[in-house]
């Protein structure tokens, strides 16, 4: 796998992860609180 990965798949994944991670931590808080 040499194939050159296009900076902006990388930054829009990255983005996408960083937004999606606190929203999911989020969402996951309520279940484990009483």
């Amino acid at each position: 796998m040499t194939r050159r990965v296009p900076i902006s798949l990388l930054a829009s994944s990255a983005l996408i992860f960083s937004a999606a991670t606190p929203a999911l931590a989020q969402d996951a808080a309520p279940l484990d609180a009483p």
